[in-house]
Formats: structure tokens, C-alpha cells, sequence
């Protein structure tokens, strides 16, 4: 009985004992020769870099769930870094060992290239003020992350236990190098080393403030609330003509010897600045890409800007808020506005143009069919006007035609449209007028352009004009229909010795040719019967 003790308590303490040296280890019993090939014939490397989108929204979701985002990133492509560099320890690892990387008594440090990424991170993070406990935190669910990894890949049985052990081994050892890389410092360095982290954060602080004050045109940002944040220089000075850069940010010494402590942070927009109108539709839906124009008035005079307003991109999610930028348009609205009076008026006369003309009478005839108005229209030409040109040169046809122009315009109501149609050849529309008021009004023209005396270079100047009538009538089915009337008359009214007033009779069929492609020549004017003409005094039509 004593001997069957004895053997059984040497069998049990050789199942206890540790394997001798040359025996297999329970990570190497797994590896048979098909899971040798896993690691060394660079299946789990291979895995490992399949893996990088998966294990970096991995690590995010754990460092979100534990709360270590308060105090990092939580843009991806930051822990995508990481990811990345881990891995490329991990495969290192695997070109050194080619299976489990046991451990051993020698010391790590940064001469191991496995642990040189984790080394370098822990070297940035301390100088930073991360304690040790809170880096090994997160440093625990990358180890985590990887090992998911590996346990929803697609592998054996044997491949998942050997590929855990291996990434596991791999992490211990980074570990215990950084360990040792955390507190092999003094403290004196640990403090220099926190010195220039400091001042290296306050050189990049300055140089972001320096562009933000360096920006030409006015930027607000605002916190989550809608208050005021901080302003650029250009924004301040729309509030304080005399404010120094970075008198948001600081506060600004005054010119006495008071410290003027102006920090306009937590005020509303509307109190600094009231004539920003609609702010609130600005903060709404910031990214919708939603215009504001308005209009302040400064030391320079009235003075446009356009308001934008977008959200902070911020990458921590610690950050709410939105940046507002007051972009002057001054010069570019005066020069819209030159443009558009360019496209809308003659150069010379200032008169509406042509296009601009037919638009306005296009309107004004659409409107007197709607609702059965009276409308009439004048078309005028100053008499002989080529001999003027001829005779004087064209420096003072152009002072003429200028001339006549305002003395036409001034005989004119405010609801009448005047346009110059051709070279000296002009039209009006008169709504609400018809029959005798037409032709009494064409009448006061022709008596105010011929009292007109232009003075010239070449001496004073006068001129004459035959004067077109013609009054809307049921048988005018377009614009053109009317205006070819008014044409019509005006032919007879030269044919008649100009210096005339002729109106159209109704009914006349208007000429041929479209009236808005083009004018017919003096030459083609000939007698039309129908025409009813005023010479010097009056008559009906």
C-alpha cells in the first residue's frame, strides 16, 4: 500500500512540474505543423492588416464607451494612426519570432523594434501630463481590439488559441518596455520634459491666434448657445474703431492709464453687432449654406457684408459651436450695381437702352390688355440728325443726342418709359393715356427739343423732331404690333416735312417688317393716307 502511495504522489508531482527544457509549452503544443504556418507563413500577418478599418472603429467604440475620449480625439483617422502602428509592431514581431514570443529575463527597452511605436507614444503622452494608469488603460482595450479581432475571424479552433497567444505575448512585451520607458526619468526631467511640451502648446496656440487675428475679412465664433466666443481683429474694429489685435482674446490696454478689460465672450451677437439681421435663421441650420446680407455704416460710409455661417469641425466632440464669417462685399455690389445700370441704360444718354426699353413696354402692354387700359407709345427721331454729324463731327452729335435726351426725359411723368431705340432715334410709353393726351404730351416734346440750344465747341446748336403716335387698339395682337404703328406715322411725319406730329389712325395694319428686328431707313418712308398730322398747332385725330 505505502509503495502505490509513493508511485502516485510521483506522478502527480511530475504532472505539476514545469516542463524541462526541450519541452513543449501549451502555446507550443498548439502549434502543429498547420498552425506554424499560420505565423510564419504569414496568414495571421495577413489578417492582421485585413483588419485595420474593423479595429479602428474597434478601439474608438471602447475609448467612447470608457470615457477616455474626454481627454483625446475622437477623430478616426487619429486612432487609425495608432492602429496602424501597432500593427506594424505585430507584424514585426512576427518577422523576429515566427511563434509566441515568450518572455524572458532580459529588460526591454527602446532597442526592442517591437516596442519602439509604443515607446514613442508613451514618450509623447507623458510629456503631455497623461498619467501612466490612464495611457495602460487605454493601452489594455487596443490589446482588447486585436484580440476581438482574432476571435471573429474566420480561423480552427487551434488557429484562434495560437493567434491569441501570440498577439497577447506581443502586447505584454510592449508593455513592460513602455513601463520601464515611463519610469526610468527623474523627476527634474520629467518636469523639463513637461516645460517644453507647455511651451511648444503655447507657440502653436499663438501661431493659430496669429492667423485668426491676420484674417482680412470679420469672423465670429459663437458657443453652443449662440453667444459670442471670441472675434478677430477685423470683427472687433466694427465694434471698437480703435481696438488693438487680439483685444478679444487679451482685453486691450486703454489709452489712459485705466486697463480697458473689454472681452466681449458671452454676449449676445445682437448686442455687438444690431444691424446683423436674422442671426437666429444663421444658427438655425448653419450648414445649409444660408446668406445674410447687410449693411453697416463706418467711418468709411455705408459699408455691405455677407453673412455665412457653418459649424465648428471639431474633432474631439468637445467643442460646440459656430463660426460666422462677415465677408465685404462693398465694392463688389457697387460694381454689380455699375453693371447692371450698364446692361439697363445707354451709355451715352443715360436713357434706358433698347432691350432694356422693349422689357419695360412689354410690361406696360401685357398689363393695359389684362385690364383694359388705355396705352400709348411715341416713337421720335431728331430731324437731319446725319447732317449734324457731318457738319460738327461726331463729339457734338453725341453732346446733342445728350441734350435732347434730358429735355425729352423732363418733359416726361414718372410712369412714363423712355428708351433710345436707335441711333438718334428714341421711344416712349405712356400708360394711361390715350387719343388727344398722347398727342398733346408728343406735342410738348416736339415744342421743348426744339427750344433747346446745345452749347458746343463749334458754338451753340439746335435741333428738331418728327414725333410717331400711336394708342393701343383692339386690332393690336403684340407689342410689335403697336410700336409698328407708331413707326408708321413717324414715316409720314417726315414725308410731311418733319418738325410733325402724326398719329396713327386705327386700324392700320402695321408694317411688314418685326418693329424690334430693326428700323426702316428714311428712304423707304412714303405716303400713308391714314396718318393724321400736327404741324406747329393741333389737331384731331
Amino acid at each position: 500500500m505505502r509503495g502505490m502511495l509513493l508511485r502516485h504522489r510521483v506522478r502527480r508531482a511530475r504532472r505539476l512540474r514545469l516542463p524541462r527544457q526541450g519541452l513543449l509549452t501549451r502555446p507550443e503544443a498548439l502549434a502543429t505543423t498547420g498552425c506554424v504556418q499560420f505565423i510564419a507563413g504569414g496568414r495571421l500577418a495577413r489578417l492582421l492588416q485585413a483588419g485595420e478599418d474593423w479595429l479602428t472603429h474597434r478601439i474608438l467604440a471602447y475609448a467612447k464607451r470608457q470615457q477616455f475620449t474626454r481627454y483625446t480625439s475622437t477623430l478616426a483617422e487619429a486612432w487609425r494612426l495608432s492602429i496602424r502602428g501597432l500593427t506594424a509592431s505585430l507584424l514585426t514581431a512576427i518577422e523576429c519570432y515566427r511563434s509566441v514570443p515568450e518572455l524572458g529575463p532580459e529588460q526591454a527597452d527602446g532597442s526592442n523594434a517591437v516596442a519602439a511605436f509604443a515607446l514613442l507614444e508613451a514618450q509623447r503622452h507623458r510629456a503631455r501630463g497623461v498619467s501612466l494608469f490612464m495611457f495602460l488603460g487605454l493601452y489594455k482595450y487596443y490589446r482588447q481590439s486585436y484580440l476581438d479581432w482574432i476571435e471573429q475571424a474566420p480561423l480552427s479552433l487551434a488557429e484562434r488559441r495560437l493567434g491569441v497567444a501570440f498577439v497577447g505575448r506581443v502586447f505584454d512585451r510592449i508593455e513592460i518596455a513602455l513601463c520601464c520607458e515611463w519610469t526610468s526619468k527623474p523627476e527634474a526631467e520629467l518636469l523639463r520634459e513637461l516645460q517644453n511640451t507647455n511651451r511648444t502648446v503655447t507657440n502653436e496656440k499663438n501661431a493659430y491666434l496669429t492667423v485668426f487675428e491676420s484674417v482680412l475679412a470679420p469672423v465670429l465664433l459663437l458657443d453652443a448657445e449662440g453667444r459670442i466666443e471670441t472675434l478677430n481683429h477685423a470683427a472687433a474694429k466694427l465694434v471698437r474703431a480703435r481696438a488693438a489685435p487680439g483685444a478679444a482674446y487679451y482685453g486691450e490696454e486703454g489709452s489712459g492709464s485705466q486697463t480697458d478689460t473689454w472681452h466681449p465672450r458671452g454676449q449676445p451677437v445682437a448686442a455687438l453687432f444690431p444691424w446683423l439681421p436674422d442671426t437666429h435663421a444663421l444658427l438655425a441650420d448653419p450648414t445649409s449654406g444660408s446668406v445674410v446680407e447687410c449693411t453697416v455704416a463706418d467711418e468709411r460710409g455705408p459699408r455691405v457684408f455677407e453673412a455665412r455661417a457653418s459649424r465648428l469641425v471639431d474633432v474631439s466632440e468637445k467643442m460646440i459651436g459656430t463660426v460666422i464669417v462677415l465677408n465685404d462685399i462693398t465694392e463688389h455690389k457697387a460694381l454689380a450695381e455699375r453693371l447692371d445700370g450698364l446692361a439697363r441704360t445707354d451709355s451715352l444718354t443715360g436713357v434706358n437702352n433698347r432691350r432694356h426699353f422693349l422689357e419695360l413696354a412689354e410690361l406696360e402692354y401685357v398689363r393695359a390688355r389684362r385690364y383694359s387700359r388705355a396705352l400709348s407709345v411715341l416713337v421720335v427721331d431728331i430731324d437731319h440728325f446725319k447732317l449734324v454729324n457731318d457738319t460738327y463731327g461726331h463729339a457734338v452729335g453725341d453732346e446733342l443726342l445728350t441734350a435732347l435726351a434730358r429735355a425729352m426725359s423732363g418733359t416726361l411723368r414718372a410712369v412714363d418709359t423712355l428708351g433710345r431705340i436707335g441711333g438718334e432715334e428714341f421711344a416712349m410709353v405712356l400708360p394711361e393715356t390715350a387719343g388727344d393726351q398722347a398727342v398733346l404730351a408728343a406735342e410738348r416734346i416736339r415744342l421743348s427739343v426744339g427750344r433747346a440750344v446745345v452749347p458746343t465747341a463749334v458754338g451753340p446748336v439746335c435741333a428738331t423732331v418728327s414725333v410717331g403716335v400711336a394708342t393701343l387698339e383692339g386690332s393690336d395682337h403684340s407689342l410689335d404690333d403697336l410700336l409698328g404703328r407708331a413707326d408708321g406715322a413717324l414715316y409720314r411725319a417726315k414725308a410731311l416735312g418733319r418738325n410733325v406730329v402724326a398719329t396713327a389712325s386705327p386700324g392700320r395694319p402695321p408694317l411688314p417688317s418685326p418693329w424690334r428686328s430693326s428700323f426702316a431707313s428714311e428712304s423707304a418712308a412714303g405716303p400713308d393716307s391714314s396718318a393724321n398730322v400736327a404741324h406747329g398747332r393741333l389737331r384731331s385725330a
